[in-house]
């Protein structure tokens, strides 16, 4: 409760440009604290508009060296560039761009993965929706009648393979019930996996983007002699 109360503050102090009191309840977060890597793009970035380069490539160096699966990687490799590009040292900033870049798709390759999941996930999207009309299906055959009521003039043995029948439909029928429910909640995640990745695909791009940008700068700067 604490470390989520400190990473909130952090925030709404960041997005009053309060940075430094954003810095402070920012480093004030537990390392084991599960949103750690959140806490310190937000500390970077805060140190970063302080014109704290030092301070910031601290942060981030520690954010990519430590967790080098974070979802938002690129945004870190970013301001760790521009703040190289502040301090002066073009080649440093160019190997961070390159980083995003080298790790995002061009522009072309780009187009075709992003049609290959868009596919991929209306073929996902369309097995869940037969899956879930199935899987109704089932439901209601389980909890529907199954007429087998007694009836006048059968023996107790011919009704009693009757409600034998009747039993072993059952569970046949519920066997069915929970098989669907698996294909269901496997499809459901399937197309979730596929909806993040656009997600991270858009975010990517826009990143790759600014860190050619970036990279086109430092060489600028870099061959005409500006620290």
């Amino acid at each position: 409760m604490v470390n989520s109360a400190r990473l909130t503050l952090g925030f709404i102090y960041f997005e009053l440009s309060s940075f430094k009191t954003a810095i402070k309840y920012l480093a004030e977060i537990s390392l084991d604290f599960f949103d750690y890597p959140k806490a310190l793009l937000t500390l970077g970035w805060a140190a970063f508009k302080l014109q704290d380069y030092q301070r910031a490539i601290s942060a981030l160096s520690k954010l990519v060296e430590t967790y080098p699966q974070f979802q938002e990687l690129e945004e870190a490799y970013f301001v760790l560039g521009h703040c190289y590009l502040r301090l002066g040292y073009h080649d440093f900033a160019i190997r961070e761009y390159n980083k995003i870049i080298d790790a995002t798709p061009d522009a072309e390759e780009y187009a075709s993965l992003m049609q290959q999941t868009k596919d991929s996930l209306a073929q996902k999207e369309n097995e869940w929706a037969v899956l879930k009309k199935e899987f109704a299906e089932w439901q209601n055959r389980l909890v529907a009648d199954l007429g087998v009521q007694p009836a006048n003039g059968l023996s107790d043995s011919t009704l009693a393979a009757r409600f034998q029948k009747a039993r072993a439909l059952r569970e046949e029928l519920l066997k069915q019930v929970q098989e669907h429910e698996k294909k269901v909640q496997r499809v459901s995640h399937a197309i979730a996996e596929l909806r993040a990745k656009l997600e991270k695909s858009e975010v990517q791009k826009k990143w790759r983007s600014y860190a050619e940008y970036g990279r086109v700068r430092a060489l600028y700067l870099k061959g005409i002699g500006i620290r």
